[in-house]
């Protein structure tokens, strides 16, 4: 993303993101996949009794159609996912939508941003990604799943966070600016 964010529109997080979702999604996949790759090569070296052969077989064909299936489903879910979350930038707030089955929609309005945090793993760092995290006045109990907060999103391209994040403080200085009356 380069420049200004459009305004009252809703902006997706960045490709980068998907294929972060798919990585988190996918793991189980991928153990399954290595289990039957195991078995089937155990299998054609003859480490396996010949007694075993059949069951061996079976074995690893079941576990590899269950990592077909996780993988299949690690992907449409992270597609679903990456679909649902958005954020857009309106007049007087900053509005984020996510969720596949239970829909949610925040605005936080500029006055309240406190301030805004990046903070990137390493593992975000390669691929280009970001935590991105807003702090308002008057949050009170956290959540015990610190994403669920109103201002969080997980993972966003760094570049996008970058430009968003230049944005929600420039706004939020304006707004607080304004609202300062003289004595």
């Amino acid at each position: 993303m380069n420049g200004a964010i459009p305004e009252n529109i809703f902006q997706s997080l960045g490709s980068s993101t998907y294929w972060f979702l798919v990585s988190k999604k996918s793991s189980p996949g991928f153990v399954f996949l290595i289990l039957a790759l195991i078995i089937a090569i155990m299998r054609a070296q003859g480490f396996i009794a010949t007694q075993f052969l059949s069951i061996a077989r079976t074995g690893s064909w079941v576990l590899f159609v269950i990592a077909i299936f996780s993988l299949a489903i690690a992907f449409i879910s992270s597609g679903l996912v990456y679909r649902t979350t958005a954020f857009m930038l309106t007049s007087d707030a900053f509005k984020l939508k996510r969720g596949v089955f239970k829909n949610e929609e925040f605005a936080i309005p500029y006055r309240q941003i406190q301030n805004v945090e990046i903070s990137r793993t390493i593992g975000q760092r390669i691929l280009g990604l970001a935590r991105f995290e807003i702090e308002t006045a008057g949050e009170e109990n956290e959540p015990e799943d610190k994403d669920e907060f109103e201002g969080v999103i997980s993972a966003m391209d760094a570049k996008v966070a970058e430009v968003l994040r230049d944005e929600l403080i420039r706004r939020a200085n304006i707004q607080k600016t304004v609202e300062v009356k003289p004595v």
